[in-house]
């Protein structure tokens, strides 16, 4: 069955990026000593998004936020937000004249520069900068890719923690329970669909899902992905 990416799957994706990136127009937060956004950044820009997280505090830090990290990880590389000075030694975040350009960008050319710069230039290891995901993160996106295009749409992938799960070898099943932060960024990409089992990961304090599956446009881009890799 051949599946067309058409411009509604992309349209969410885009819109939640755009509400990222208005807010830091609109509010210029102030950047950490890390060069990361402050809590209070954080947590006003997590209310805003499609998958927030729910349980957000005020002081968490932006590794609590599996949504926000990406967006501003993607909008930092692509150029639409940098640093700039504020009063004293501070430094705050805004917009640039890049993201104008952007904004006046189609759906598609929109889409297709969020999917890219995060594929090709965002450090993934950074985004899962969590003990035991930086391990395999590396090589887990082109093999979950390849499982999950195998898959197809129709049906969806049960977790099963009986099938083994090596390096390069049914690397989706990481997703259910060790790498859940790479599983909301790839639903957040408008890549995949998942439901939560209910229960919480033994050694990562975050949901253990019960099964995914691709989004049609997911097919379509992680198919592009196994045929043309990194370009």
């Amino acid at each position: 069955m051949q599946y067309i990416a058409n411009e509604s799957g992309m349209t969410s994706v885009v819109s939640d990026f755009m509400k990222f990136c208005e807010h830091i127009k609109n509010t210029k937060p102030f950047a950490t000593q890390n060069d990361d956004l402050s809590t209070k950044g954080c947590y006003e820009a997590n209310q805003l998004l499609r998958h927030r997280r729910k349980e957000a505090k005020q002081t968490d830090r932006i590794y609590h936020y599996p949504s926000v990290a990406l967006w501003f990880s993607v909008a930092k590389e692509a150029g639409l937000i940098a640093q700039f000075d504020a009063k004293g030694s501070k430094t705050i975040y805004d917009t640039t004249e890049q993201y104008s350009i952007f904004r006046e960008m189609n759906t598609y050319t929109q889409y297709l520069l969020i999917f890219n710069t995060w594929y090709c230039f965002v450090d993934i290891e950074i985004l899962n900068a969590e003990r035991g995901s930086q391990l395999i993160t590396s090589m887990l996106i082109d093999s979950a890719f390849t499982d999950l295009v195998k898959n197809g749409c129709e049906q969806w992938i049960l977790c099963d923690k009986n099938i083994p799960s090596f390096y390069g070898e049914n690397m989706v099943q990481h997703l259910f329970e060790y790498n859940y932060k790479t599983a909301h960024i790839l639903m957040d990409l408008g890549l995949i669909v998942f439901e939560k089992s209910g229960e919480t990961a033994r050694y990562f304090n975050h949901p253990v899902l019960a099964k995914i599956k691709p989004t049609p446009l997911g097919l379509c881009m992680m198919s592009a992905c196994e045929t043309r890799r990194y370009s």
